[in-house]
């Protein structure tokens, strides 16, 4: 479990704080200059420059300039995806699920070597990576069936193999037998017991390793969801 909560705090992390600084936001003012504010007080509809090599810190979707965005820490994309303006932004705006991909772009993402301005289409706390995080974290608090037996049987399981173990060792010790028999007699419990226990290990290794399948998941039905 340590590993897999490790995993969900780094990928919260992806999400910046800023645009540009590790506390503000540069947003478009109607008169055609621009303001800093925290990311976390950027409302839908703002308009916010990337600069080049930044990351980018909201979802929205892109109202002027052109180039790659770097998607990778989302998608799992390696190639970067070419950004351009959106046709109607009003459109895009009242409904961001419509927009094409070639203009929507996501917090987190790192922009190229290129300019751009972005709309925001979801505030702070609902962009996609704090949606994804959100799930991650909603999955890995649910425990299956399978991992609640596990955790009861080991309980009793080791303690219990241990100790048989030990009583083994001690009557053969007591009654006189060589040791040589007495250690037989004790691996061959132990032995069967410790492949026992390998065989739940899967179950846990998969219950911990399910992380990057829920993100990636969870990263797929988002994208649904936007397009229904």
């Amino acid at each position: 479990m340590g590993r897999a909560r490790r995993s969900i705090e780094a990928l919260g992390a992806l999400a910046p704080r800023t645009a540009l600084a590790p506390r503000t936001a540069l947003v478009r003012r109607a008169d055609g200059g621009s303001t800093e504010v925290p990311v976390e007080e950027l409302a839908v509809g703002d308009t916010v420059l990337v600069r080049p090599h930044s990351r980018i810190p909201a979802d929205g979707f892109v109202s002027a300039g052109a180039g790659s965005v770097d998607e990778s820490a989302v998608t799992g994309e390696s190639v970067p995806a070419d950004k351009t303006p959106v046709a109607d932004r009003a459109a895009a705006l009242a409904d961001p699920a419509t927009t094409e991909d070639s203009g929507r772009v996501h917090a987190g993402t790192v922009n190229g070597a290129g300019s751009l301005e972005i709309v925001v289409t979801h505030l702070a706390a609902d962009n996609t990576l704090a949606r994804v995080v959100r799930m991650v974290q909603d999955a890995e608090e649910r425990t299956s069936p399978t991992q609640r037996f596990t955790d009861r049987f080991q309980k009793v399981f080791v303690p219990g193999v241990l100790a048989l173990v030990a009583v083994l060792t001690a009557v053969g010790a007591l009654s006189g037998e060589p040791f040589t028999d007495t250690f037989y007699r004790a691996m061959a419990v132990l032995v069967p017991a410790t492949a026992l226990g390998l065989g739940i290990g899967p179950a846990v290794l998969v219950h911990e390793g399910s992380t990057l399948v829920v993100v990636a998941n969870a990263l797929r039905l988002l994208r649904y969801r936007d397009r229904t």
